[in-house]
C-alpha cells in the first residue's frame, strides 16, 4: 500500500541524511504561521521529522520512546507531511492575497456607486435648475420663490447626503485597511524575528544599526555595539547533536535578552552561533561592565540534555565596539567582529573592548553646532 510506511530504502549515505535534516530544519525555521498552527508547533514537527529521519526516532505524532530504533523510517509519512505543509501555506498565502484583492474591489465597488450616484444627482440636480431658469423667465414671482427654494432644498440634501455617503466609505475602507495593516504588521514582526531563538534576526539588526548610524550622524547619539560568540559551538552540536545545540542557542538567547533588557537595548541573532547587541551608551566602562555580566551569567546556565547525566555548560566570547564619528555601519561591525576575535585569541570567555586609533574620536566628542 501507498500509505504504510516503508523501510529505509535509499538514504542510507550519512551525508545525504544530514543534508535533509538541515533542509527540514531551516524549512521549519522560515515557516510562516499558520491559521491553526503557529510557528513554535511548524518548528517543533519539522525537529521531529528530521530526527525521525537520521536517528529513527518516533516520528511527530507517536509518544513512545520503546519505538526508537525498532521501527523502519517512515519516508511516506514524510512526503506526506511536507506536502501537506506546502499544500497549507499555499492556501494561507492565496488567502491572504485574496483579503487584499477584496479590499481593493471593494474600493473600486465604492467609487463606481460614488459616480453613479454622482451621475443621478448631477441630473437632478440640472433638472430642478431647468425649472428655475423656466419661472425666472416666466416672471412668476410665485413660482420663483417656490423654484428656488426647492432647487436650495435639493443642493442642500444632495451635499449632507454624499458627505454621509463619502463618510460611511472612507470608515468602511479604514476599518479594512488597518485590518490589512495590522495583518502586515504581524508578518514582517514574524519576518523580522529570529524562529529559534525569539530574539531579532540579521535583516532587523542591519536596519536597525543603520538607523543608529544615521542617527550617530545627525545628532550624535552615542552607541557601543557588542559581537558575542557561543565558544566551541561546533563541538556541542558534534557531542551532543543538533537538537542539544539548538537548546544551548534558545537558553544563550534568553540570558542574552535578560542583560539587554534596558529600553533602547537591541538584541538579535547575528547567524549561526553569533549574537549582536547595540546600546546607546558612549561609556567602554559601562560596555566593559554589561559584557563581565554577560559572561557571568552564560557560565551559569544549566543546560539538561537527554540521556547526560551532567549538564551542558557553554561560555561566550565578547567584542564591543563604540561608534565613531563618521562611521559607517560596516567599518563598526568590522570593528567589533575584530575585538571579537581578539576575545578569542585570549582564551575566550572574556571581553575585549575594540581599539580606537587616534584619528578616530567618539560621538560625544564630536563638535555640536551652536
Amino acid at each position: 500500500m501507498a500509505d504504510e510506511p516503508t523501510t529505509d530504502p535509499t538514504p542510507t549515505d550519512d551525508a545525504a541524511l544530514d543534508a535533509l535534516a538541515a533542509a527540514l530544519r531551516i524549512w521549519g525555521e522560515l515557516a510562516l504561521a499558520l491559521a491553526d498552527k503557529d510557528k513554535a508547533e511548524i518548528q517543533a514537527e519539522f525537529d521531529g521529522w528530521a530526527r525521525h529521519a537520521v536517528l529513527a526516532s518516533p516520528r511527530p505524532g507517536i509518544d513512545d520512546p520503546e519505538a526508537k530504533g525498532e521501527r523502519p523510517k517512515d519516508w511516506n509519512g514524510l512526503g506526506r507531511f511536507v506536502r501537506q505543509h506546502r499544500r497549507s501555506e499555499h492556501d494561507h498565502v492565496e488567502r491572504s492575497l485574496k483579503d487584499l484583492r477584496q479590499i481593493i474591489w471593494t474600493f473600486i465597488h465604492s467609487l463606481g456607486q460614488a459616480l453613479s450616484e454622482d451621475r443621478r444627482t448631477d441630473g437632478e440636480v440640472q433638472t430642478q435648475l431647468g425649472s428655475l431658469r423656466h419661472a425666472v423667465d416666466s416672471n412668476d414671482t410665485e413660482a420663483l420663490k417656490r423654484e428656488a427654494l426647492t432647487s436650495i432644498a435639493l443642493i442642500q440634501s444632495r451635499i449632507e447626503h454624499r458627505k454621509q455617503r463619502e463618510k460611511g466609505q472612507i470608515d468602511k475602507l479604514s476599518t479594512q485597511l488597518d485590518q490589512l495593516g495590522q495583518e502586515l504588521v504581524q508578518v514582517k514582526e514574524q519576518l523580522s524575528v529570529d524562529s529559534l531563538t525569539q530574539v531579532w534576526n540579521r535583516a532587523a539588526l542591519d536596519d536597525h544599526v543603520n538607523r543608529v548610524v544615521s542617527l550617530g550622524a545627525v545628532l550624535g547619539q552615542p552607541a557601543i555595539l557588542f559581537m558575542i560568540d557561543v565558544d566551541h559551538f561546533k563541538w556541542v552540536n558534534d557531542k551532543y547533536g543538533h537538537p542539544a545545540g539548538d537548546e544551548v542557542l534558545c537558553k544563550t538567547a534568553a540570558r542574552l535578552a535578560h542583560t539587554f533588557r534596558r529600553r533602547g537595548d537591541f538584541l538579535a541573532r547575528y547567524g549561526g552561533d553569533e549574537f549582536s547587541a547595540v546600546i546607546l551608551e558612549d561609556s567602554l566602562e559601562i560596555a566593559n561592565t554589561i559584557g563581565e555580566r554577560l559572561l557571568y551569567g552564560v557560565r551559569e546556565l544549566d543546560i539538561q540534555v537527554e540521556g547526560e547525566e551532567e549538564p551542558v555548560r557553554v561560555s561566550v566570547s565578547v567584542g564591543a565596539a563604540r561608534l565613531m564619528r563618521g562611521e559607517d555601519a560596516a567599518s563598526w561591525f568590522d570593528r567589533a567582529d575584530r575585538a571579537l576575535y581578539q576575545a578569542k585569541e585570549m582564551g575566550r570567555d572574556r571581553i575585549a573592548i575594540a581599539i580606537e586609533s587616534s584619528a578616530e574620536a567618539p560621538l560625544e566628542d564630536a563638535p555640536t553646532s551652536e
